[in-house]
């Protein structure tokens, strides 16, 4: 990769890290990508309907409001 930044590429894996705070930084990084990048609005989606953590749904739903 030589140093180039690939924010989805580094941030949509996280979106599946074990560890719930990990899950909700991946989330707010990904929401600085919303208004280019329709494959973060729809990981974000995702994880708002499904996420086991209520915290990391919520940051993934006020995330998307922004949006909206």
């Amino acid at each position: 990769r030589g140093g180039e930044v690939r924010p989805l590429e580094d941030l949509l894996p996280l979106l599946r890290h074990p560890t719930p705070p990990i899950r909700e930084a991946a989330v707010l990084g990904l929401a600085v990508h919303l208004d280019s990048e329709l494959a973060a609005v729809e990981a974000l989606r995702k994880v708002a309907a499904t996420d086991s953590s209520p915290g990391v749904r919520r940051t993934a739903e006020e995330a998307l409001l922004d949006i909206e």
